[in-house]
């Protein structure tokens, strides 16, 4: 069975890219749904996504999808006004059914306000949460795709750099083997694809594409969004 799936990150308080969601069976969404918010409380970080977000857009965006969205939160997601992100966003290690022997495992975190960075023992407690959700709801004949904010630390990346590449996920996906595992958060990373262990890794940021799984096959693809979205998408950005 074949399965797409639309994928993008940090899209920072404007609608996601204008994909095709026809035969597409969900959205995926690393994180960063929101602008930087500089806040010391969550009322503070409200008021000011508030000022510095087209939440019209981003609301209308949502009640618009005629296929499910699957968003994790990353460090700008601090305050959710628009309802994007899951009810344990704080603490986000959950596993989700998208199909038939087919799951998504989402690998969220935020803090007070948008400059504060995880740990790596934080992103290590979330792993470890996740992986006993994984143990706890699937059979070891099902495939997974991992969604998360947060890059692994791959070896072609340069190692970890806590708060940024993650050693903890790294370790987690070489145990859980996914499929896929779709990422964002590191700007100069956006646009790129890597294979290791068997595992596609796609850092998608703002124009985002297609994510393909094939489960007979065991195998993923991606492919960017056409050139004339990405580029439409960005000349939009800017004029919003």
């Amino acid at each position: 069975m074949i399965h797409k799936f639309l994928c993008c990150s940090d899209t920072h308080g404007l609608p996601p890219p204008p994909l095709q969601e026809e035969g597409a069976l969900a959205w995926l969404h690393a994180g960063d749904f929101y602008n930087c918010v500089i806040a010391s409380s969550k009322a503070r970080a409200t008021k000011t996504l508030a000022e510095k977000n087209n939440l019209q857009a981003l609301m209308a965006w949502i009640v618009g999808r005629t296929i499910p969205v699957h968003c994790v939160p990353g460090n700008h997601d601090c305050a959710d006004p628009c309802g994007a992100m899951p009810s344990n966003a704080g603490e986000v290690g959950s596993v989700t059914r998208l199909a038939d022997g087919l799951f998504l495992v989402s690998l969220g975190w935020h803090g007070e306000c948008y400059c504060d960075l995880p740990r790596e023992s934080d992103l290590q407690c979330l792993c470890t949460k996740a992986m006993n959700e994984v143990v706890r709801k699937t059979m070891p004949k099902d495939r997974f795709v991992v969604l998360s904010h947060w890059p692994a630390s791959l070896p072609s990346y340069g190692g970890p750099r806590e708060g940024y590449l993650s050693k903890a996920i790294y370790e987690f996906c070489r145990e859980l083997k996914p499929l896929a595992a779709i990422e964002g958060h590191v700007d100069g990373l956006f646009g790129t694809r890597a294979v290791d262990e068997e595992t596609l890794y796609v850092i998608a940021g703002p124009p985002g594409g297609v994510l393909t799984v094939d489960l007979e096959a065991s195998s993923a693809s991606f492919e960017w969004g056409p050139a004339g979205v990405m580029v439409d998408y960005q000349e939009w950005r800017r004029s919003h």
